[in-house]
């Protein structure tokens, strides 16, 4: 993506990425420290990867096709994970256990665990 310069934040924050990358460089001879190229273009795609999602911010913006809008909140609903999937087996039937107790009315209170553990804590 070329900067037409209208950005005026990618613009500062290029200007800071520079700025930070001659540190970085002054400080590897300072120490005698081996280049970090990798991690300079890490910095780099990561600015890249910032100006992309601004421009596509701008885009969808304007956009006014219904269709379109609704292509991507169907995308952002198959990208969204649930924690519950997330968990193993083993977590699910514990937590499910504590369900059980709770809706049975085998709970304790905060204040008994507060007294109980106090000297833990």
């Amino acid at each position: 993506m070329k900067n037409r310069g209208s950005n005026f934040r990618f613009s500062v924050g290029k200007s800071l990425l520079k700025k930070l990358i001659n540190i970085i460089r002054r400080s590897r001879s300072i120490y005698h420290v081996k280049p970090l190229n990798l991690v300079d273009q890490k910095i780099r795609d990561i600015m890249d990867i910032k100006a992309e999602k601004l421009e596509l911010i701008r885009w969808l913006a304007g956009v006014r096709d219904i269709e379109i809008i609704k292509e991507f909140i169907d995308l952002k609903k198959s990208k969204e994970v649930d924690w519950w999937d997330t968990i193993g087996a083993e977590e699910r039937a514990e937590i499910l256990e504590g369900i059980a107790q709770a809706d049975k009315g085998e709970v304790i209170s905060h204040e008994e665990v507060m007294k109980k553990y106090k000297k833990w804590l």
